[in-house]
């Protein structure tokens, strides 16, 4: 999966590009043109959001079978296939740390390991860069939990299947005094999602809104990279039993990134 082109971080761009052509309105449109921009927001605000939240779902997975995969053997797939997502207790509320959890799924190499392919230089620089991006990524999992509001998914689970949302102006709604006040400073865009337990969640539809699921997905999508990434070039390393992959700052650093693309040339089966 790439943060480039494809997955659904490409799915979030395409629908934020889509309103980025619909007019905007104001006071003096007409009735119809500010309904229909409405609408506009609000699909677009609930669709990047339940991508947002799919994708961190979609981690979750990824990981959970690969910790089986490394603990138990069999067939990779159908560990991932028996997952049941739990959402944030599993990045958050384990006593085992990520720091401690994520080398079990990634195996990155020493620089001793990296002579095999660079000089000492090299294998130096390479094998700092690995360390800093396995150290990035297990505080970005404890992050997570964070970043994704998990309430999205509850939200989520309906709108596989035809979900439902109520515009405020357009249904009457019980709540209580503070959810009074949270629907009077709504924008006109906004709309609840009911969670099926007699609660709502909120959606302002802003650009703010937008955005941030944007950045979500992109976090969820870009950790899953680096993991899959380690684990499939170890599954083709001809010389050792380790895998390469950076992330974060290193993933930034151009020196990195060759030094990545020249061991994955040289230690890959085929």
């Amino acid at each position: 999966m790439s943060t480039e082109g494809g997955g659904r971080v490409e799915l979030i761009e395409r629908r934020i590009e889509e309103l980025s052509r619909v007019p905007v309105t104001d006071g003096r449109a007409s009735p119809g043109d500010q309904s229909a921009y409405r609408r506009a927001r609000r699909l677009t605000s609930w669709d990047v959001w339940a991508h947002a939240a799919m994708a961190a779902e979609d981690l979750e997975i990824m990981l959970t079978g690969l910790l089986e995969w490394r603990s138990r053997g069999g067939d990779t797939f159908a560990w991932c296939r028996s997952v049941d997502a739990r959402g944030p207790g599993f990045f958050e509320g384990r006593i085992e740390s990520w720091p401690r959890r994520l080398p079990r799924i990634v195996h990155l190499p020493t620089a001793a390991d990296l002579l095999a392919v660079l000089n000492q230089a090299e294998a130096d620089l390479f094998a700092g860069g690995l360390a800093n991006s396995i150290r990035e990524a297990a505080d970005d999992l404890y992050a997570l939990a964070a970043v994704v509001p998990w309430d999205v998914r509850l939200a989520m689970m309906p709108y596989k299947h035809g979900f439902r949302w109520l515009i405020p102006s357009a249904a009457p709604i019980a709540t209580d005094a503070r959810g009074r006040e949270i629907l009077r400073a709504a924008p006109d865009a906004a709309f609840i999602v009911d969670t099926t337990d007699r609660s709502g969640m909120i959606f302002t539809a802003s650009d703010e809104e937008i955005q941030a699921a944007h950045l979500a997905a992109q976090f969820s999508t870009t950790l899953e990279t680096f993991v899959v990434g380690a684990v499939l070039s170890e599954a083709e390393n001809r010389v050792g039993l380790w895998g390469v992959a950076l992330y974060g700052d290193s993933a930034a650093d151009t020196a990195q990134q060759q030094l990545l693309a020249r061991v994955i040339t040289l230690i890959r089966r085929h």
